[in-house]
């Protein structure tokens, strides 16, 4: 990709250098400065990037930039395995979530895979199960609710796993 500062010509650079420099500064570059500060300029606008394509991305109500770049890796060692961490961190938390899911989903279809046993055995032949009922505290009325009273507690011979 080409810019306008890397489209200039030696003439123009320098122009370019001197025209925004305040006068009182000008006289004060030595040769070597200002071959550095030309050598500067010429950097300008030049991507280290062997691929470097950017888009944007026109949107009804906002609009959004695509940014591809690839090339050799110049960070420092420290940079990249900070990197290399942080991603590892990502991927484990996400890794963790989904099989997080995965077993609630598993426990879930379990425990409906029994209830569905339950009740085929139930209406395999059985009829009715006993249960004893925890708001029954005394024998009068336990026995004036339809059930009977048996060993101190309330039963119900009638009771459905359908209830």
């Amino acid at each position: 990709m080409s810019s306008l500062k890397t489209d200039l010509s030696e003439r123009e650079r320098n122009r370019f250098i001197t025209e925004r420099l305040p006068a009182h500064l000008r006289s004060s570059f030595t040769d070597e400065q200002l071959s550095a500060l030309r050598q500067a300029f010429t950097l300008i606008g030049r991507s280290p990037h062997r691929i470097d394509c950017r888009m944007s991305i026109p949107f009804p109500i906002r609009s959004f930039y695509f940014v591809l770049l690839a090339g050799p890796e110049r960070r420092s060692k420290e940079r990249v395995a900070a990197a290399q961490r942080a991603f590892l961190i990502r991927a484990m938390v996400l890794l963790s979530m989904a099989v997080g899911s995965g077993l609630v989903f598993a426990l879930s279809g379990l425990s409906g895979a029994g209830n569905s046993q339950v009740r085929r055995v139930w209406h395999a032949g059985q009829q009715s199960h006993p249960t004893v009922v925890p708001f029954k505290y005394t024998k009068d009325e336990c026995e004036t609710s339809g059930r009977e009273w048996r060993e101190g507690e309330c039963v119900d011979y009638e009771h459905s796993p359908d209830f």
